[in-house]
């Protein structure tokens, strides 16, 4: 299984807490990997995991990948499997965009890039992503209508933290360790799970669910 997370804080300068993503990684309670990957910037943070004996090392390969466009950045993080890619790298390309179509996760990115928060009108398939814009300081979480994978996230102390597995969020010294006890009987009351179809966004305006 492929798994990621990340932390986003706005207001203060988190490029020296590398460790505690790579903590949130390694909470998944599995000891032997085959990648781990960061992403680290001032105001977020990223990360992708791997376990051994599973097939997506296309995926980590390729992930946190951060892309330009002028003078902004965009990184994303994403568990995903696209049933229109051919025809959404054909639409980026006539628009002039920069598409490679090496990976899923560079055709979400980019489509993120073209059409912004419009994105989920132009993909089709099962996926969680995580899109950072760092010039407009915006976080994209989306998780597809199916709903067959999970999104959590939480918001505390002017962060929001996020991740496909709870175990990572409640691996970050912001929460309540002693939420952990709580997984028996479901999610902890400060976690939330983002639901099918729904796209989070976070900004200086706060946070929106759509």
């Amino acid at each position: 299984m492929c798994e990621f997370t990340g932390w986003v804080n706005l207001e203060e300068d988190l490029t020296r807490e590398k460790k505690i993503i790579e903590n949130m990684l390694h909470a998944v309670g599995k000891t032997a990997t085959v990648h781990l990957v960061e992403h680290v910037s001032k105001n977020s943070l990223m990360g992708f995991i791997s376990l051994k004996g599973v097939d997506c090392e296309e995926q980590v390969r390729s992930q946190p990948i951060t892309k330009s466009l002028g003078n902004n950045k965009f990184t994303i993080a994403c568990v995903e499997q696209l049933e229109n890619s051919k025809e959404v790298v054909a639409q980026l390309r006539k628009m002039g965009m920069d598409c490679k179509g090496s990976s899923d996760a560079e055709i979400i990115l980019t489509a993120y890039m073209a059409w912004g928060q419009e994105i989920v009108k132009h993909i089709k398939g099962i996926y969680i992503f995580a899109i950072w814009d760092e010039s407009r300081k915006t976080l994209l979480l989306v998780r597809d209508p199916s709903g067959e994978k999970h999104l959590f996230y939480a918001f505390k102390s002017d962060s929001i933290i996020f991740a496909s597995e709870v175990k990572m969020l409640l691996a970050h010294p912001l929460l309540d360790p002693k939420a952990a006890h709580e997984l028996t009987a479901g999610i902890p009351s400060e976690i939330k799970e983002l639901g099918p179809g729904q796209c989070l966004v976070y900004d200086r305006q706060g946070i929106r669910i759509k």
